[in-house]
């Protein structure tokens, strides 16, 4: 994981890391294939999309 993808995630959730650790974990029980790159850049994404 980078650690970018990571800033911008904690970031996007104003520092709130059991919120990233929650929605990190749902991705993954909703998407068991994917890898963990993946499933941190789908919570970035979903956010983004979610706030626009």
């Amino acid at each position: 994981m980078s650690v970018s993808v990571e800033s911008k995630l904690y970031r996007l959730l104003h520092g709130d890391r059991d919120a990233a650790d929650r929605l990190i974990g749902a991705i993954r029980v909703r998407n068991p294939d994917k890898s963990e790159q993946w499933c941190w850049d789908k919570a970035i994404f979903d956010l983004e999309r979610d706030r626009h």
